[in-house]
């Protein structure tokens, strides 16, 4: 996502009155400037299709947790679910992303301002935290003097 950036530097340094660049006419330059406006947006629909597995993983993590409420597991889930349509529909079939795109981000919208807002609020249960490592080191000396 960070290396995509670069095509939406792209076109200020082709639109920039530098010597170099005379080479071109300008409408040379603006059409380069699109292509790779366009390839910045293309890139960033697939950094979303990547991210999109990101979530149904954190969701699975926080829901086998006992830190968090498996609520939170199963809306980052659907988060997951949400991405991934709206990137598939984007390289997939286009006219449908103007239907979707709303909709298909809104579980993401909900299940990041929860999780956001419960970590702000509530934060992680200390107390389930404390006994589950405890119950790790007695499970960890165990194997060790076996």
């Amino acid at each position: 996502m960070a290396v995509n950036l670069l095509n939406q530097l792209a076109p200020l340094l082709l639109l920039h009155k530098t010597v170099y660049l005379k080479a071109f006419t300008p409408e040379q330059l603006q059409t380069l400037s699109l292509f790779f406006l366009n390839l910045q947006s293309q890139g960033y629909g697939i950094s979303l299709l990547l991210f999109a597995f990101y979530f149904p993983i954190i969701g699975y993590l926080v829901y086998k947790s006992t830190f968090l409420p498996r609520i939170l597991g199963v809306i980052y889930t659907l988060a997951g679910i949400g991405y991934l349509s709206n990137s598939l529909a984007m390289f997939l079939f286009p006219p449908l992303l103007a239907l979707l795109f709303p909709y298909s981000l809104l579980p993401a919208f909900i299940g990041e301002s929860s999780m956001s807002l419960w970590m702000i609020v509530k934060g992680v249960n200390i107390q389930k935290w404390r006994e589950k490592a405890s119950q790790k080191q007695v499970a960890e000396r165990r194997s060790d003097n076996a």
